[in-house]
């Protein structure tokens, strides 16, 4: 029989064992590990598997399969021992024969020894060999310790000059560095022979280091479990490590009889992931082991059945009720320190309850920290508000099966020990009132509260009234945050109307309504007035000029209050009331008015007057223009005489022409015994009364309006002009043929 060495090569994987007196360390050895490793040399490798058959110790054994033609074909199982020769004691192992060796084939299962005389990366420095008896029996156990005779010792390189013939007898210091079991002794004669190794053990110092060769053992599946639903957005499929293994063989079907393959993927992980699995996918899954090699397989795992549902339950609808019972809105407020939450049953197969608020410094003071239990299939919880006075947030989420979630909207709740709100503010002012300032103080009665605590207010204006009123917070109103006392100063806001409105605060921060809407207005500017006519130093009394015509036009954004006409200080009255009222709105708004009133001269005496009209708008802002007219009745007319003096000659009314000289001599009379009538005239007033016409009491003593007459008087003096026009037309007519008959006399002395 030849006996052949291993292939010179680097070992692989060696270790020192943690040796412990008088114990045995058991390990299970399927596929190449560190301490193990099979047919490294490919060139003379015949195939192999751990299997379950020909079992002598645990679950399995390593098979050999028959070798090949090839002289080289062979099997080697290599172990890394590392340890000192003298602490070796011996080694043995199960091997069985099979294919078409006999028992005379023991030989071909035969040990390999390699020796190093210090503790170094050498290969080998002496080898030695060690074959099994031959015997009958197929199964058999082949023991070898360190005193044994080896059938045949190998030198390798210079370093030793001579190798011992025992093992035993290495020089001091040495090692074992790894022992080689073969199957095949690299002969033709070993062609067809195949057999089972199993329970190598080796003894190093006080401790048994056994090894079991067994097939890898299938996967344990993790999860998603068997006949599990989950959520197919991200889908993790997992399983346990196997000892031994590699890598792992991945199987999906579409069926539980596995005729429709889904997906097969090899991985090094023990977890396959997939993203966006279809909602409603159902398949079944596997896996198997595989070791570095792809030599040793494990059995598949057991079939796993998974269902996808991407689709989240039904949204919990909530409510709360406080201690008596009654419920609290979403947004309210309760001053009930225990409450209870409700949510609708949506069938899922677990609800969370979470809680927070905006207290400051508390731990669950965001959603982000939310205390969130998870309470099962319960649909109600009762809670406290231990955190103390704010607003608390209460959520519930429902969770089906495969682990979809969805949550309820946020159920807010502000609680309070107090939250009754102080009375409405009253008596606003200024209120109906137009003001000719914008300096000034909005006030208003204070409020009252049902707690002891300082007040606040808060107000707000506007010019557009849809922003106060019934509007929420934040319409577009001015607003201006809270005040200590119930009033604010006005300063520098804009002429027109205003309309405002207050409300209180009380200490907890409870907030009335908003009080009734008050109004007022600003106007700071003087009304306009133009006066028409007279003109500045206007004559009047000529015998064509005896009215005296005083004509303004008055006008005011914000309306009119009233108006005056006074003659050199005294009233000129157009009315029967010297201010007359043009408007009775507290608003009227925009108001313009032409004034018209007519004296006559005569009615004055000779001289300069003057003529002041005073307006005044509902503010109570005023504008006065004045204008000098001159009165000069007393005029020399060719022939004598004068006009508006007593006629040349004699009368048979003295009586009569001394009156009418006295009354245009005397001081300006009341304008109700003018010769005219004053008639003043009122424009753009609708269906308002005439204002400035005469008012003279009717038959039942009632006032009316009447239209402007002559007086009797008036009718005389209207006679004595005409009179003195005649005479005037007499005079120049004779004038005229005068200066005509010299012109013609002129005329012939020429000639």
């Amino acid at each position: 029989m030849a006996v052949f060495a291993l292939v010179a090569q680097p070992l692989y994987g060696v270790i020192t064992p943690n040796v412990s007196a008088a114990t045995v360390v058991s390990e299970t050895v399927s596929g190449d590990t560190a301490e193990w490793m099979f047919n490294r040399d490919a060139s003379t490798s015949t195939p192999y598997a751990f299997t379950n058959d020909a079992v002598k110790t645990g679950p399995g054994s390593l098979y050999v399969k028959p070798i090949g033609a090839n002289p080289k074909d062979k099997f080697i199982a290599e172990y890394f021992a590392k340890t000192a020769v003298k602490d070796f004691k011996w080694v043995k192992y199960d091997f069985k024969i099979a294919g078409n060796g006999t028992g005379a084939d023991s030989d071909n299962f035969y040990l390999n020894v390699y020796a190093t005389i210090d503790n170094s990366n050498e290969y080998y420095d002496c080898r030695f060999d060690y074959v099994p008896k031959v015997a009958a029996a197929k199964t058999r156990t082949a023991t070898f310790n360190a005193n044994a005779t080896p059938v045949h010792v190998q030198k390798r390189g210079s370093r030793i000059a001579e190798c011992p013939t025992t093992l035993k007898e290495m020089p001091a210091g040495s090692y074992v560095r790894a022992l080689a079991i073969n199957v095949g002794d690299t002969t033709a004669s070993d062609q067809g022979l195949a057999g089972y190794l199993d329970n190598v053990q080796v003894r190093k110092a006080t401790t048994t280091y056994a090894y079991d060769f067994a097939p890898l053992s299938a996967p344990t599946l993790v999860a998603p479990a068997n006949d599990a639903t989950v959520n197919g957005k991200v889908l993790v499929n997992s399983w346990e490590p196997v000892a031994g293994a590699a890598k792992y063989v991945y199987e999906s079907y579409n069926d539980a009889a596995m005729t429709q393959k889904r997906w097969t993927e090899t991985t090094t992980k023990t977890s396959k992931s997939a993203t966006n699995v279809a909602h409603g996918t159902v398949f079944w899954w596997r896996v198997k082991a595989v070791d570095a090699k792809g030599v040793a397989e494990s059995d598949w795992s057991s079939l796993y059945k998974v269902t996808i549902d991407n689709v989240g339950p039904t949204q919990p609808v909530l409510s709360v009720k406080d201690s008596n019972g009654d419920d609290i809105a979403s947004g309210g407020t309760t001053k009930s320190y225990s409450v209870t939450t409700y949510w609708s049953n949506v069938g899922a197969a677990n609800y969370q309850y979470l809680y927070w608020n905006n207290i400051a410094n508390d731990p669950y003071n965001s959603e982000a920290k939310a205390w969130a239990p998870m309470v099962g299939q319960t649909t109600s919880r009762a809670g406290e508000f231990t955190q103390g006075e704010g607003t608390h947030y209460i959520k519930v989420c429902a969770f089906d099966l495969a682990g979809n979630k969805t949550c309820s909207d946020p159920y807010t709740i502000v609680y309070k020990k107090d939250i009754e709100a102080p009375s409405v503010p009253v008596n606003g002012a200024p209120n109906d009132e137009l003001l000719k300032t914008n300096e000034f103080d909005f006030t208003w009665n204070e409020s009252t509260d049902n707690e002891a605590g300082d007040l606040k207010y808060e107000f707000r204006s506007s010019q557009d009234k849809t922003k106060v009123g019934d509007a929420p917070d934040g319409s577009g109103a001015w607003e201006s945050g809270e005040l200590s006392s119930p009033k604010i100063h006005s300063s520098g806001a804009g002429d027109g109307i205003w309309y405002w409105q207050v409300r209180a605060i009380d200490a907890t921060g409870n907030k009335s309504a908003w009080s009734e809407v008050w109004d007022m207005a600003i106007d700071t500017k003087n009304p306009t007035l133009e006066l028409v006519q007279p003109q500045e130093g206007e004559v009047f009394g000529a015998v064509d000029k005896k009215t005296i015509r005083v004509e303004a036009k008055l006008y005011d954004e914000q309306g009119l209050g009233s108006y005056n006409i006074k003659i050199d200080e005294m009233d000129a009255e157009t009315t029967d009331d010297a201010d007359a009222t043009v408007a009775a709105e507290t608003y009227p708004g925009p108001v313009s008015l032409t004034v018209i009133a007519q004296l006559n001269s005569d009615d004055f005496a000779d001289g300069e007057h003057t003529i002041t009209i005073t307006i005044t708008d509902k503010a109570g802002n005023v504008t006065t223009e004045t204008r000098k007219i001159v009165v000069a009745n007393a005029v020399v007319v060719p022939g004598g005489g004068n006009v508006g003096g007593q006629p040349q000659g004699n009368s048979d009314d003295g009586d009569e022409l001394q009156e009418r000289t006295d009354r245009l001599n005397r001081p300006f009379p009341l304008p109700n015994s003018f010769g005219i009538v004053p008639t003043p005239e009122l424009v753009s007033q609708g269906d308002k009364e005439v204002l400035g016409a005469q008012k003279t009491p009717d038959v039942d003593g009632a006032a009316k309006n009447v239209a402007a007459i002559p007086t009797e008087e008036g009718w005389k003096l209207f006679g004595m002009l005409w009179y003195w026009w005649l005479l005037l037309a007499a005079v120049i007519a004779a004038i005229s043929a005068w200066l005509i008959a010299a012109a013609k006399r002129r005329a012939a002395d020429n000639a």
